[in-house]
């Protein structure tokens, strides 16, 4: 691929961000694949041995992977994991994706529901917090786990969906409210 003049199959570029066939785990994948929303679903990160062929983890790191079960899962689409720098564990996109053992202690100001949405669900899967609008959830799977999840209430239940009778209920719901 060229981009302005440079080629950028093979060399860093765009602040260091690395081609995806320069990663070992995706090496032989087609830029149509690369591409494809369903492909990039399919293919996401979710144990420690790929995680360590897109990134150089830090002994904390692995600790954060082993134990992630206990928190929310790993989960990171391939193609976020290609922003990651491999090397600096400070990396913004590499803290929001790469769980860390600190993840496991918790204070007495954490919450299990920090933006109280709880209190403003009518019923379950839909917050009606301000006159004019819902929140609707229909399911707690996300493309990537980010470490700092307000919902990680919602991913403790895997493969959590609504039946759609319920999302009906939900719909009608949603449009009688009014605060």
């Amino acid at each position: 691929m060229n981009l302005m003049g440079i080629d950028v199959k093979h060399k860093e570029y765009l602040g260091g961000r690395r081609h995806y066939n320069d990663i070992e785990l995706w090496k032989d994948v087609t830029e149509e694949q690369w591409n494809d929303w369903i492909w990039q679903l399919t293919n996401t990160i979710k144990t420690l041995d790929d995680l360590k062929k897109v990134v150089n983890l830090t002994p904390d790191e692995e600790e954060g992977v082993r134990i992630s079960t206990q928190t929310i899962p790993l989960n990171i689409t391939p193609y976020y994991a290609s922003l990651m720098n491999p090397d600096d564990p400070r990396c913004p996109i590499r803290l929001q994706s790469v769980p860390l053992s600190a993840e496991m202690n918790k204070t007495r100001y954490d919450l299990e529901d920090p933006l109280h949405e709880d209190e403003d669900s009518p019923v379950p899967g839909l917050t009606h917090r301000y006159p004019d609008r819902v929140l609707f959830l229909v399911t707690n799977q996300c493309s990537m786990y980010c470490r700092y999840c307000t919902r990680r209430r919602f991913q403790v239940r895997l493969a959590w969906v609504f039946p759609r009778s319920s999302l009906t209920g939900r719909l009608n719901i949603s449009g009688t409210l009014r605060k």
